[in-house]
């Protein structure tokens, strides 16, 4: 078969156009109309614009210099409207407004950076409980005078702190001490709030056979029966007012099972089995219970642990870094406040991502 100039080659081939002749270009004009048919769907027509305006007069390459100075001026970090984990700023909302927060554990370390986050969120009262008395009243003085002055002469209602001695283990005091806090402590009988951050850790670097009973026993005590107990005694003072959030700090090493910590992380997995249990239980009653799985968080007890144990637990985080108290403090002041009325029965991860592998 002999091509001649002008046969179609190819379907599609507009007319006219063979091997041997090159088909005309196509120049489109700003305001013409291109129509395109579809199967299915029909005509789609658009009108062709000029990418750049014909009064103006920059060329591509000072288009390029302006869009690099631009970038040039981006800074490294979160905008500057957020105000970083610890800077000497308030939170911008008041989430717990006039609540009355109890938080365990409170003397220092995670419990104590809680307890100075719902302050400054707005809490009315807030009550730390720990063990040794003076030790409460020294952060109850410290933190009651680091609030104040961040709150300066913003107008924002200054929050009462107490320190109450309580051994959580123990099921009478415990109650004993939350009716104290609902009918002496509470301006108007509430418990809105209660925090449970008490906990240890126990001997670490042992093997299971090696575990001693009297200090597995120990850690269940604290880590797993001390959270009964405040649930138990707290339940009934939310029951009546129809509203509560219980935040349970329970631990990563509750999920993943840290080798060494035979008895902290079976108390950490228990802590999360009870705070599902808790949060479908009173799911209708306007109370909400959650835990929060931190890794590991830069504490005075995590400073007492040995070396080898905590670079065991941070090479496992992607950030490769401990989180910080403050970190902690910010996610239960959302959990415990009212933007999180829909979520019970559920463990937040602060882990630096070391949960999503």
């Amino acid at each position: 078969m002999t091509l001649q100039p002008g046969d179609v080659i190819a379907t599609g081939t507009p007319p006219g156009v063979g091997c041997f002749r090159k088909p005309e270009p196509l120049w489109l004009n700003s305001g013409d109309v291109v129509e395109v048919e579809i199967e299915g769907i029909g005509v789609l027509r658009n009108s062709v614009v000029d990418r750049i305006e014909d009064n103006d007069s920059s060329t591509e390459e000072e288009v390029k210099n302006e869009y690099t100075e631009q970038q040039a001026t981006v800074t490294k970090g979160p905008p500057p409207s957020i105000s970083g984990m610890g800077s000497e700023q308030l939170p911008k909302q008041q989430r717990l407004e006039n609540t009355v927060c109890v938080v365990t554990g409170a003397a220092r370390g995670i419990g104590n950076g809680i307890a100075r986050r719902l302050a400054l969120e707005g809490a009315v009262t807030v009550v730390l409980i720990d063990m040794n008395q003076d030790d409460l009243d020294e952060a109850a003085s410290q933190l009651e005078q680091e609030v104040t002055e961040m709150m300066g002469d913003k107008g924002t209602s200054r929050p009462t702190f107490y320190g109450l001695a309580c051994d959580v283990t123990n099921s009478e005091k415990v109650k004993d001490t939350m009716t104290y806090i609902a009918k002496a402590l509470s301006t108007n009988g509430r418990i809105d709030v209660l925090v449970q951050a008490a906990g240890v850790v126990g001997k670490t670097n042992v093997l299971t056979h090696e575990v001693e009973e009297e200090n597995f026993d120990f850690v269940m005590d604290v880590n797993v029966k001390g959270i009964f107990n405040g649930c138990k005694a707290v339940l009934p003072y939310m029951l009546e007012q129809n509203y509560g959030r219980i935040v349970n700090i329970a631990s990563i090493a509750g999920k993943e099972g840290n080798a060494g910590m035979l008895a902290y992380s079976t108390s950490k997995a228990a802590v999360i089995g009870l705070t599902k249990t808790v949060g479908k239980e009173y799911a209708l009653n306007g109370i909400t219970c959650n835990a929060i799985a931190p890794a590991v968080i830069r504490t005075q007890m995590v400073a007492d642990m040995p070396e080898k144990q905590v670079k065991y637990m941070t090479e496992k985080i992607p950030m490769k870094r401990c989180g910080t108290v403050e970190e902690i403090g910010a996610l239960v002041a959302y959990v415990a406040s009212e933007e999180a009325a829909f979520t019970t029965g559920f463990c937040f991860d602060a882990t630096g991502g070391r949960s999503v592998y």
